[in-house]
């Protein structure tokens, strides 16, 4: 009988350093007694644009942010940080990266959903083919596919390469649904997706039966923000424990695991001024 590879979640967080931290926890303090007082007066709170904000800025501070809701009213700004740096969690990606495909020569998969209008995917790129090199100085073999790719390409794709031998795919998740990945055998997630579904259907396509080794994906967070909180609401959701892959073959239908956006912003903002973040991943 062949031997199922062994699955492994893990989940790292990053300190947020003394640029962002600041920024990010004065910009968190403003919009979420924003969203307080328009809970007080009349329960109808902008919970949507203050988890987009949250979860945004953390992930492109050196775009800025400023929080609007629909009518236009501003709940509050944060600053434009330097573009030419590495921030915390892409110097952990790196890393990350640098030590799979070189140390362990294994191809990996770098996730962002930041793939529209707010697009990190070529920042991702040129900073992992800068600074993820090898022993020898020799850059990584990078590659993304895109949005404006239909599945068949984007599949075939895939298949180019394990061909050409790339080292590291940089991609929206949701682009990779329904693909064969075996040739891949890391996942790193920048932010774990605001639907649960992703995860879901992401997992079988790593575990293909042609997968012959043994597969980890691993989530990164910033330490004390909004992002973290909504890994470890996602992880109680699947299953317990974070074990997103256990059921994931089951093929559940969505009405089962989705959650509507302003339910879950009403959760993680009515749990992060209380909930001790202990909640844990492992293999």
């Amino acid at each position: 009988m062949k031997h199922m590879p062994r699955y492994c979640e893990e989940m790292r967080q990053v300190e947020m350093g003394p640029l962002l931290g600041p920024a990010y926890r004065a910009f968190e303090r403003n919009i979420t007694q924003q969203v307080k007082d328009a809970l007080a007066n009349d329960g109808s709170a902008p919970l949507l644009p203050w988890l987009k904000a949250l979860l945004m800025y953390a992930d492109l501070p050196y775009l800025g942010w400023t929080c609007r809701t629909r009518s236009g009213t501003v709940l509050g700004s944060a600053p434009a940080l330097p573009f030419n740096m590495v921030y915390p969690i892409e110097q952990a990606l790196i890393d990350y990266v640098g030590e799979q495909i070189w140390g362990a020569h294994l191809p990996t998969i770098v996730l962002t959903e930041n793939t529209g209008i707010f697009d990190d995917q070529g920042r991702l790129e040129a900073l992992i083919a800068q600074h993820a090199r090898g022993p020898t100085n020799e850059m990584p073999r990078v590659a993304g596919l895109y949005q404006a790719m239909l599945r068949r390409e984007r599949q075939n794709g895939i298949e180019a390469c394990a061909r050409e031998g790339v080292q590291v795919l940089i991609c929206n998740p949701s682009l990779l649904l329904g693909l064969d990945l075996s040739y891949f055998k890391r996942a790193a997630f920048k932010r774990v997706p605001t639907q649960i579904e992703t995860l879901l259907h992401f997992t079988p396509c790593l575990l293909n039966p042609t997968q012959d080794t043994d597969v980890e994906v691993v989530f990164f967070a910033y330490q004390e923000s909004l992002a973290l909180r909504l890994l470890h609401h996602q992880a109680r959701r699947a299953f317990g424990r974070g074990r997103f892959a256990e059921r994931s073959h089951v093929g559940a239908s969505q009405s089962q695991h989705d959650e509507p956006l302003l339910e879950m912003a009403r959760t993680l903002f009515e749990t992060m001024k209380n909930e001790p973040q202990t909640h844990e991943m492992g293999c």
